[in-house]
């Protein structure tokens, strides 16, 4: 079985549905999105075609040890928590991969759109939660997306999306214009400093990636005439008032990280092991993670479970890369390096990509490589027939 899109499976339409509707969950309260990763990943497992497909994969194997690792960690430790995200983790995977199996470009196309029409009432919902707390210098919207920091992150991936659409000429630019300033605004309100440089991140890679230069140097324009503004105005941004006591509290969440660390190097306690261990102990900062992407593997994982996230990783990178640079037409994969590099350079402070719904989103984002995967799958196929 090569791949689910050319086995002539019943019911496509229906599962394009399920994709649609996978996206749309990333925008709802998160026990939507949670029950909507259940409920597809249990599909996956259920349905024979998908099912033999996805255990086909050679990083299916690497997936199920990894998680069958940290299970029998999380339980060793009582840590309950991490044996319910490491169930969570699994079933993302396996939605990735059915992804990957079916999507197309109309269908990423159409995602993209429905994601960047939903994020125009949610941001006036952010409004009115503002509205609601005018009073509160302080308050930092999230709606129903647990925190400010996930909420922001969400929009910040939104508004890359827009940039994607305009710059390729979509119908009803003016659409992707309106919904890039409403993700703007609803990030200002969450009060996330990091998810503003997480877009600009984005967006100039984007632009590089698409040899958008003119559109590149009008957005460092605009960007360097906001810094200065914010330069001579801080209290636009109040939370920039309080960056140092900021930086305080990571690198303290840092420390005691690498002192956990050190006490369970090879595999850790599981998933959400700072979590666990600030529960136990009141002493340590109350957080949920280490809010790095380099000490989180090492203290949830210790060094063998880091060793099969770097592999699967590197699976995944070495196809992305190889599909980059054998189309001409490169927009998919470079929206998909864009995303990335713009979630790992907010990860080094914070770890959005650690939740629900921004969880979800980058993996139905990053499955869409399958759309280039299978051309140059055919295209090595056709060129073994020629020869």
């Amino acid at each position: 079985m090569n791949d689910i899109n050319t086995s002539k499976l019943k019911a496509v339409s229906s599962e394009n549905i399920l994709v649609y509707l996978a996206f749309l969950s990333v925008f709802l309260h998160y026990a939507v999105t949670a029950i909507a990763i259940a409920a597809l990943g249990l599909f996956v497992l259920i349905k024979s075609e998908t099912r033999k497909y996805v255990f086909a994969k050679k990083s299916h194997l690497l997936l199920s040890v990894f998680c069958l690792i940290t299970i029998v960690t999380a339980l060793f430790y009582k840590n309950y928590l991490g044996v319910i995200c490491s169930i969570a983790f699994y079933l993302l995977i396996l939605i990735f991969y059915f992804v990957k199996s079916i999507i197309t470009e109309h269908m990423l196309e159409r995602s993209l759109s429905l994601c960047c029409k939903v994020v125009i009432p949610l941001s006036l919902a952010v409004a009115v939660e503002k509205c609601l707390h005018i009073s509160n210098d302080n308050y930092r919207c999230k709606l129903w997306f647990f925190n400010a920091n996930y909420m922001a992150a969400l929009f910040a991936s939104i508004a890359l999306f827009c940039v994607y659409k305009i710059i390729n000429n979509s119908e009803q630019i003016w659409l992707y214009f309106v919904s890039f300033a409403a993700s703007v605004i609803a990030m200002y309100l969450s009060g996330s400093m990091f998810s503003f440089i997480e877009l600009l991140v984005g967006v100039c890679l984007l632009l590089i990636l698409r040899k958008k230069y003119i559109i590149l140097a009008a957005f460092l324009f605009i960007t360097f005439l906001g810094l200065v503004v914010l330069y001579f105005c801080p209290e636009i941004f109040p939370r920039i008032l309080k960056a140092s006591q900021q930086t305080g509290k990571r690198i303290d969440i840092w420390y005691t990280s690498m002192e956990l660390i050190k006490q369970r190097p090879l595999f850790g306690q599981g998933f959400l092991t700072y979590f666990h261990n600030a529960n136990q102990n009141p002493d340590i900062y109350q957080t949920t993670h280490s809010h790095n992407f380099a000490l989180e593997p090492l203290l949830c994982f210790g060094i063998v479970g880091t060793i099969f996230i770097i592999l699967m990783l590197w699976l995944y990178l070495k196809k992305l890369i190889k599909c980059k640079e054998y189309f001409n037409n490169d927009k998919v994969t470079s929206l998909v390096l864009s995303l990335c590099c713009a979630v790992l350079i907010h990860s080094t402070t914070d770890l959005t990509l650690m939740w629900l719904q921004t969880g979800l989103l980058y993996v139905l984002i990053m499955a869409s490589v399958g759309i280039d995967e299978r051309k140059l799958e055919k295209g090595g196929r056709q060129s073994s027939a020629d020869d």
